[in-house]
């Protein structure tokens, strides 16, 4: 699957949810659901129309499903047999701003990069032009 390059009105609304989610994610650990959401809304955000209203092939729908068939026992098992002293310092880690910005971070340059590819082919689209 190629990425497509994304606009600048993209560009920004996702930069705008995912550090709103950020800053619930830092302020709010509790409200796991909350951020889990908008990250997930913000990947939404970053899909073009056509690539929203596209079908999705079998090759998509079976990635899809064994994706899930492995991810949900597996976090039923971790969920149950990882002992309470390893799950609070995994959570404490993961919700300390020392491990969320630098994520939010990469993940910034990741989507300016999408961005950069738009800009660029808009450039030279100008210029043939």
């Amino acid at each position: 699957m190629k990425l497509r390059p994304i606009t600048t009105k993209q560009f920004a609304w996702w930069l705008a949810v995912t550090a709103f989610a950020v800053l619930i994610w830092i302020a709010v650990p509790e409200l796991i659901g909350l951020y889990g959401g908008l990250f997930g809304f913000s990947s939404i955000i970053l899909a073009s129309k056509s690539g929203r209203n596209d079908e999705l092939s079998k090759k998509q729908i079976c990635t899809t499903l064994l994706g899930l068939v492995v991810i949900i026992p597996l976090v039923i098992v971790l969920t149950r047999r990882i002992p309470d002293y390893y799950e609070s310092s995994i959570t404490q880690f993961v919700q300390q701003p020392a491990f969320i910005l630098p994520v939010w971070i990469l993940s910034i340059y990741f989507v300016h990069l999408r961005w950069k590819l738009r800009r660029n082919q808009c450039s030279e689209e100008n210029q043939k032009a």
